[in-house]
């Protein structure tokens, strides 16, 4: 899912979408660092009312940080 960035020429990318209904989860998939998810970040602020879980998953160990469950990729089977 793309959507537009007021601030840059750039668009923002979600890479999944997951539907529960009348919520969704936003997952972000990161093979390197984690340091940037303006995306995620951008798509949870914007849609935070519909918005279930924001997920990035990534080579990290399992956390929950300011709103963002973050999981290894090998968890990603999981959704």
């Amino acid at each position: 899912y793309t959507f537009f960035n007021e601030t840059s020429r750039h668009n923002y990318e979600i890479d999944f979408l997951l539907s529960n209904g009348i919520k969704v989860s936003a997952i972000e998939l990161k093979s390197a660092g984690v340091a940037k998810h303006n995306s995620l970040d951008a798509f949870s602020e914007k849609y935070s009312s519909q918005l279930e879980k924001a997920i990035l998953l990534s080579q990290k160990d399992k956390t929950f940080t300011n709103g963002i469950y973050y999981y290894p990729i090998y968890m990603g089977i999981l959704f």
